[in-house]
C-alpha cells in the first residue's frame, strides 16, 4: 500500500488563460485551495481551477490514505498579496509568492520596484550559473558589462 503524506502546503505555478500565471496552494490542514495572484479575479478563471482541482481529486482517489474530499475543499483567493503594476510581472510575483507565502502572509512585503530588481537579478543567476553551458554567452555579458562601466 501506498503511504500518503502530504506537507502542510503545495505550491503549483499555474497558467490560466493561456497567458497570465497565478498561484494555486494546497493547504492539507485547512482543507482549502488558496489563490495568490498578482492582478486577476478568481472569476476571470474559477472554471479552468474548478477542472484543476477536479484532477487533483481524481488523483486522489486512486491512493487510499490520501483525502477523499478534494473536490469539495473552499477556494479562497488571498488579498493581502503585493499586486503588479504592469503587465509582464505575473511569473516573477509567483516566485516571489512562492518563496514567502506561509499560508496566511508574506514573510516580507515587496514592491514593483523590488519585482523589476529580482529580474535583473535572476537573468544574472542563470546567465551566470554554473550550469549554463550556453557558448560564449556569459563572455558576451561581461564584455557588454565592462563597456558600459567604460562609459560611465
Amino acid at each position: 500500500m501506498i503511504k500518503f503524506s502530504l506537507p502542510m502546503q503545495v505550491f503549483m505555478p499555474f497558467q490560466v488563460k493561456q497567458q497570465h500565471w497565478i498561484v494555486v496552494v494546497i493547504m492539507n490542514k485547512e482543507e482549502e485551495f488558496q489563490i495568490l495572484d498578482s492582478s486577476w479575479k478568481l472569476q476571470d478563471y474559477e472554471p479552468e481551477i474548478k477542472k484543476l482541482i477536479h484532477g487533483i481529486a481524481y488523483i486522489a482517489k486512486t491512493v487510499p490514505t490520501a483525502p477523499q474530499n478534494v473536490g469539495s475543499w473552499n477556494i479562497i483567493q488571498k488579498q493581502n498579496v503585493p499586486k503588479q503594476t504592469d503587465g509582464s510581472s505575473c511569473g516573477l510575483y509567483i516566485i516571489k509568492y512562492m518563496e514567502l507565502w506561509n499560508g496566511s502572509r508574506l514573510l516580507k512585503e515587496f514592491t514593483q520596484a523590488d519585482i523589476d530588481n529580482f529580474r535583473k537579478e535572476m537573468a544574472a543567476q542563470l546567465i551566470f550559473a554554473e550550469a549554463n553551458e550556453a557558448l560564449g554567452v556569459k563572455e558576451a555579458v561581461e564584455a557588454l558589462m565592462s563597456r558600459e562601466d567604460a562609459d560611465s
